[in-house]
């Protein structure tokens, strides 16, 4: 990670093999940077698991989540809150679903209902990103939309 002021390093990390990044790209409309970069890449050369890089952009500690052998890739544009990072991964195989993962920034816990990590989405067709509306979370799929919130989410 490179200061802006003059292109030398702030930070220096492993991030894996074949970087993504999933929560920012370049353009030359005003975009800026998010607060932490969100990385998906495979852990070695065999290319057989992935994981999600997480770096803070404040100087914090960057973590890393090993996605399960289940997963398959990570859905773009992974949602950060103040204390929670949730995100998507598609299934290895068709006949699975979807899984969303919502974990505690702190410690990687799970910060679904009852300390849960995730949970399995019925998004409609293929999942192909996450996008945040206030208190929602929103799933998009190629066939339709899952809108997800508290049952305390007031309307």
């Amino acid at each position: 990670v490179l200061r802006a002021a003059d292109g030398q390093p702030a930070q220096t990390l492993e991030v894996g093999i074949d970087p993504a990044l999933l929560n920012w790209e370049r353009s030359w409309l005003a975009h800026p940077t998010p607060a932490r970069l969100a990385i998906e890449s495979f852990t070695d050369a065999s290319r057989r698991e992935r994981q999600l890089v997480v770096v803070p952009l404040d100087g914090a500690a960057p973590f890393v989540v090993p996605m399960a052998r289940e997963d398959s890739a990570v859905v773009a544009a992974p949602q950060f809150g103040t204390d929670f990072v949730a995100f998507a991964t598609r299934p290895r195989r068709s006949s699975d679903r979807p899984r969303l993962h919502v974990l505690k920034l702190d410690d990687r816990s799970g910060a679904l209902a009852g300390g849960q990590k995730l949970r399995r989405l019925d998004v409609p067709g293929q999942c192909d990103g996450l996008f945040a509306h206030g208190e929602l979370l929103i799933a998009s799929g190629s066939q339709g939309l899952l809108v997800l919130g508290s049952t305390e989410t007031p309307r």
